[in-house]
């Protein structure tokens, strides 16, 4: 059947070519481990990748997997950490220490022999409509047709053929992208990748670990520093990316509305000075995010400032600040 036709079992025969092939050159553990695998990638990487994607091998911690088109193996190196962080957390810690993508035969079952590629077969199937289950169905707009002939042009390639081959390349790699939006993936809120959003929560694996662990000294700066631009904490903490600092400075204003709205509501009932400078701080650090200026030793506030504090958490919030900045006289 076609890769249009969405084949997911090998027929008995192939199952049993494919394990005979396998049990002649490796052991029975071996052969546990790579099942165990290829079931990882499966889940790791999503039914629309795994469909167009078939698992090489596994040794010393280094999977390699076949892709169905140059294009394809681009878009998959774009996104290996996704992969490595999804891998490792279904299959433990460190198990997979890297992942090589190249162009090469995949069968229906998911498996690709790592031996060499028929050149022709190959041809043939990346040419017509069954690339990645009919990508070759999926229109280009004229708009986009002719930004990517805009770039390929301004890249300066010398030889023609090679020239064709990147522009064949670049129209692949914007309908892989239209047909994982078809099948369901969303683009991660943070890196912008299209993923499958199975715990539906907006992010990627690889940004659900790095904003939970690798980030978190640059989550503590931005608590403490709310003012900063990217600029100014990236010269502080190299390595985190626009989107990410965006992004935790987007969760980080949410939490200090969520504090501000709690405690307002609090100080209402008691008016107690502990409770207003709680809500105090909350109300500076998220206008300091927002508007990128100092407020935490701010003493007072404009009549500008306290409308842009209501735009920002509401008018009670604005009416409870007021208040409170009368009867305290903070």
């Amino acid at each position: 059947m076609s890769a249009a036709g969405k084949k997911i079992f090998s027929s008995p025969s192939e199952i049993s070519s494919i394990i005979g092939g396998i049990v002649g050159q490796e052991s029975f553990e071996s052969l546990r481990n790579l099942e165990k695998v290829k079931k990882a990638w499966k889940e790791a990487a999503g039914d629309f990748i795994s469909r167009n994607t078939g698992v090489v091998a596994f040794d010393k911690g280094v999977l390699k997997v076949n892709a169905r088109t140059g294009a394809f193996v681009f878009q998959l190196n774009s996104l290996k950490n996704q992969y490595l962080s999804n891998l490792n957390g279904i299959l433990g810690s460190n198990c997979v220490r890297d992942v090589e993508f190249r162009a090469g035969r995949i069968t229906s079952g998911g498996y690709a022999p790592d031996r060499p590629v028929d050149k022709e077969r190959t041809s043939d199937e990346n040419s017509g409509e069954e690339v990645f289950g009919g990508i070759g169905e999926i229109e280009v707009p004229e708009d986009v047709m002719t930004s990517i002939k805009i770039f390929i042009e301004s890249v300066g390639f010398s030889d023609d053929e090679i020239r064709q081959r990147a522009f064949n390349a670049t129209v692949d790699f914007y309908r892989i992208g239209q047909a994982k939006r078809n099948a369901g993936y969303i683009e991660c809120a943070v890196c912008r990748v299209l993923f499958d959003d199975r715990e539906k929560n907006g992010i990627c694996a690889n940004c659900k670990i790095r904003l939970k662990s690798v980030l978190s000294a640059d989550r503590r700066r931005i608590v403490e520093r709310p003012f900063e631009s990217y600029e100014q904490h990236e010269n502080a903490i190299p390595g985190i990316s626009f989107g990410e600092f965006s992004y935790i400075q987007e969760e980080e204003f949410e939490r200090a509305k969520k504090e501000a709205i709690s405690s307002g509501s609090e100080y209402i009932t008691g008016e107690s000075r502990e409770v207003f400078k709680k809500f105090l701080t909350a109300v500076r650090t998220g206008l300091s995010i927002k508007t990128g200026k100092d407020y935490l030793s701010s003493d007072k506030f404009t009549e500008n400032e306290v409308k842009l504090i209501g735009d920002y958490f509401g008018p009670n919030v604005r009416a409870i600040l007021v208040r409170g900045m009368l009867v305290t006289k903070i």
